[in-house]
């Protein structure tokens, strides 16, 4: 699963794990539910969260740019599942830390 945590291999997803471990996808999913109490989809989802949201704090990188780069096609689509899954946008999570990690 430390995989998922590439770039790369955020952007393609699950089907990038399946091919990495060589395991099918429902061992695959078995495993990661029995590991990790959730299932593949929540565990992927849950990597790109934290990903992108160390990403705004830390980075310039335009949120369409950030999107893109663990495979979200739709910045929109993305905006809506940064905001279910930390409870902010990503535009307001930057202006509301703007001043904390500039130097």
């Amino acid at each position: 699963v430390e995989a998922l945590h590439q770039e790369e291999n955020m952007r393609r997803g699950l089907s990038a794990l399946v091919e990495l471990t060589r395991y099918s996808y429902p061992h695959l999913f078995r495993l990661i539910r029995e590991h990790y109490r959730m299932t593949p989809h929540q565990l992927l989802l849950k990597i790109r969260m934290e990903y992108c949201y160390d990403r705004l704090l830390f980075t310039e990188d335009l949120v369409e740019e950030i999107a893109r780069s663990v495979g979200y096609e739709s910045t929109s689509h993305f905006q809506q599942l940064f905001r279910s899954y930390h409870g902010i946008t990503p535009v307001a999570l930057r202006r509301q830390n703007k001043d904390v990690f500039t130097v």
